[in-house]
C-alpha cells in the first residue's frame, strides 16, 4: 500500500473518498476547523478500514482525537507524538487520553519508521 502526504489549503477539508482518493472540499460548515483532522480521519477509517494507519503529531486543541478514534474502532493503527518531541502537544495529548484510541506513543524522529514497517509488515 502506497503512503501519501497530504497538506490541506486553508478553509477546505481533506476527506479520503470509499477509492481512497482525496478529495478536498469547502463547503461543510462542521466541524468548525478548516481543515479539520477528525474529518479527515474519519473518511480515513471509514475508507481505508484496518489498513489505515493515521499519525497525530503535533497541533492546539482536541482536532484529530475522534478522527483518530474512528481510525482505532475500525482496526486501523493509530501513532501519536510523545510530549517531549512535540512542537504542541496538546493535539497528541487529547488523542492519548482518549481510551484505546492509540496504538504507539513514540518520539516524532521514530515515526516514519514504524510507519513503514507497519505497511510494509501489515496491521498488528
Amino acid at each position: 500500500m502506497a503512503s501519501t502526504v497530504v497538506v490541506a489549503p486553508a478553509g477546505r477539508h481533506v476527506l479520503v473518498d470509499l477509492d481512497l482518493k482525496i478529495v478536498l472540499i469547502a463547503s461543510v460548515p462542521l466541524p468548525p476547523r478548516r481543515p479539520s483532522a477528525d474529518l479527515l480521519l474519519t473518511t480515513l477509517a471509514q475508507a481505508a478500514g484496518r489498513l489505515a494507519v493515521a499519525v497525530v503529531l503535533s497541533g492546539g486543541g482536541n482536532d484529530g482525537s475522534t478522527g483518530a478514534s474512528a481510525v482505532h474502532d475500525l482496526g486501523g493503527t493509530v501513532i501519536a507524538a510523545d510530549r517531549a518531541s512535540s512542537q504542541a502537544y496538546s493535539m497528541p495529548e487529547a488523542t492519548i487520553a482518549r481510551e484505546h484510541a492509540v496504538d504507539h506513543v513514540c518520539p516524532v524522529d521514530d515515526i516514519a519508521d514504524l510507519v513503514q514497517a507497519i505497511v510494509r509488515d501489515g496491521p498488528g
